[in-house]
C-alpha cells in the first residue's frame, strides 16, 4: 500500500490513501452492475423515473455492496484520502512492499553457536619479494657439525669469490673395494732399489733329524806323530807257525756310528786378561722426555696432534721437529713409550700413539665416562727413521692441560 503524505501545511484531506481494496471494488463496478443496482433502488422505492435516480447520503454500506463488486476503476481518483480511513482498519499487509517507513533496529539478538569449520581456502598466490635488508655483522665461528647426507646435484650456478680455507673436514669412511680391472701390459722392469736395513735375527729353529752317513771321503792330510805311548806288558811268545802266502787287501768297511761323548774334562789354568775393548754406545743414551704445561690443544673428531714444547731432554739418538710434536728415532731397537695427561676439566677426550701416522693398539687410552686423567705406558719395536706422535680424538673441543706436568712424554730404548 502506498501512503503519500502533502507537505507541511497542506491539508490532510489532500493526503491520499491507496489500499488493495479500492483496486478490488474498481474491478468489481461494471456497466451492467450499476445498472442492476439501479434497477434493484428503483424497484424497491415503488417508483419509477425516467431521468435521474436520487440515492440518500451514506444509504449505501458495506451491506449494499456485493464482495469483489467494487473496483477500482469505479473508484474516482484522489476520491479516498486519510480521513476516509478509519484509525487501526489497515493492516501491513494492505500496503505494498517499500510503502511503509522502517522502524527503528531493534536490540541486537543473542549470539548463535559457531557454525562447523569451513574448508581450508586454496593457497593464495606467494607475494613479491621484500628488499633485501642489509647484511649484519659476522658471527663467531660455531664448532663443526657433523656430515650430513649428500643432497641432489644442483644446476651449477655462477662461480663465485674464492672464500677463506675453512677447516678440513672429517675423513669420511672407506667406500667398499672396487671390482678388479683388468690386468694391464707388464711394465719395464725399475731400477734396483737401495738394500734395506737388516732385520732382527729370528730364533734358532729346531734341530733337524740325522741324515744318512755320506761315503766316506778321500783320506785327510796325516795328522803330526802324537807322543809315544808307554810300552805295554810283554805277553808270552807263542809257538811260531808257518808262514802262509800274502793275500790280497780287502776292501775299507764302513765308518761305525759315533760314540757318545765324553765326560768334560777338568777346566784349564786361567789365561791372561785380555786388553780393554773400546767403549760402547749405550741404549739409555737413545731415549728423550718434555712436557707441556698450560698448553690448550683444540681437539677435532679425527684427531688432533699434541705438542711438547716445554723442559725438553733429548738423547743422541732422538729428535723433534719444529712444532714439537713428532718424534723421530734414529736408531732401531725396542722403545718403551709412556705419556700422561692432567686436565682443568673432566671430558669424555681419547688418546692414542701414533707410530709412523698408524695406531698403536696397545697405547690407545678410550675411558667409558668424562675423565680429567688420562695415561698408557708399553713397549713397541721402532725402526730406524720412524716417527712417534701423541693424540686427542673422539670429540670437538678445547682441551687445557694443568701447569707442571699437564702433558708429559718419555721415549727411552731398552735393547
Amino acid at each position: 500500500m502506498d501512503i503519500r503524505q502533502d507537505e507541511p501545511g497542506q491539508d490532510r484531506p489532500q493526503e491520499r490513501v491507496y489500499a488493495p481494496w479500492v483496486g478490488r471494488v474498481r474491478k468489481a463496478l461494471s456497466p451492467a452492475n450499476v445498472m442492476s443496482a439501479t434497477a434493484l433502488f428503483v424497484a424497491l422505492g415503488g417508483t419509477a423515473y425516467a431521468t435521474g435516480i436520487v440515492v440518500p447520503r451514506d444509504s449505501v454500506g458495506d451491506a449494499q455492496i456485493r464482495t469483489h463488486a467494487v473496483r477500482g476503476k469505479h473508484v474516482a481518483t484522489d476520491a479516498i484520502t486519510t480521513s476516509k480511513v478509519r484509525n487501526g482498519s489497515l493492516r501491513a499487509e494492505d500496503f505494498r512492499a517499500g510503502d511503509l517507513p522502517a522502524g527503528a533496529p531493534g536490540p541486537a539478538g543473542a549470539v548463535g553457536p559457531a557454525g562447523p569449520a569451513g574448508l581450508m581456502g586454496l593457497t593464495g598466490p606467494a607475494g613479491a619479494d621484500g628488499a633485501t635488508g642489509e647484511q649484519g655483522p659476522t658471527g663467531p665461528m660455531g664448532l663443526i657439525g657433523l656430515t650430513g647426507p649428500q643432497g641432489p646435484v644442483g644446476s651449477p650456478g655462477p662461480q663465485g669469490p674464492i672464500g677463506p680455507i675453512g677447516l678440513t673436514g672429517l675423513t669420511g669412511p672407506e667406500g667398499p673395494i672396487g671390482l678388479t680391472g683388468a690386468t694391464g701390459e707388464q711394465g719395464p722392469v725399475g731400477p734396483e732399489g737401495p738394500i734395506g736395513l737388516t732385520g732382527e735375527q729370528g730364533p734358532v729353529g729346531p734341530a733337524g733329524e740325522t741324515g744318512e752317513t755320506g761315503p766316506v771321503g778321500p783320506a785327510g792330510p796325516a795328522g803330526e806323530t802324537g807322543d809315544t805311548g808307554p810300552a805295554g806288558p810283554i805277553g808270552p811268545a807263542g809257538e811260531q807257525g808257518e808262514t802262509g802266502e800274502a793275500g790280497s787287501a780287502g776292501p775299507a768297511g764302513p765308518a761305525g756310528e759315533t760314540g757318545d761323548t765324553g765326560p768334560t774334562g777338568p777346566a784349564g789354568p786361567k789365561g791372561d786378561t785380555g786388553d780393554t775393548g773400546p767403549a760402547g754406545t749405550g741404549v739409555t743414551g737413545n731415549s728423550a722426555s718434555a712436557n707441556n704445561s698450560g698448553g690448550t690443544v683444540a681437539v677435532i673428531l679425527g684427531g688432533s696432534l699434541v705438542p711438547y714444547p716445554q723442559n725438553q731432554n733429548l738423547g743422541t739418538g732422538i729428535t723433534v721437529n719444529g712444532s714439537n710434536d713428532t718424534f723421530t728415532v734414529a736408531n732401531t731397537g725396542r722403545y718403551r713409550i709412556s705419556y700422561g695427561f692432567r686436565l682443568t676439566a673432566a671430558l669424555a677426550v681419547q688418546s692414542r700413539v701414533l707410530v709412523n701416522g698408524a695406531q698403536v693398539s696397545s697405547l690407545v687410552e678410550s675411558p667409558l665416562m668424562s675423565q680429567s686423567r688420562l695415561s698408557a705406558d708399553g713397549i713397541v719395536t721402532l725402526t730406524a727413521g720412524s716417527t712417534v706422535q701423541v693424540q686427542l680424538f673422539g670429540m670437538i673441543a678445547a682441551v687445557t692441560f694443568e701447569s707442571g706436568a699437564g702433558a708429559n712424554l718419555v721415549i727411552q730404548r731398552v735393547t
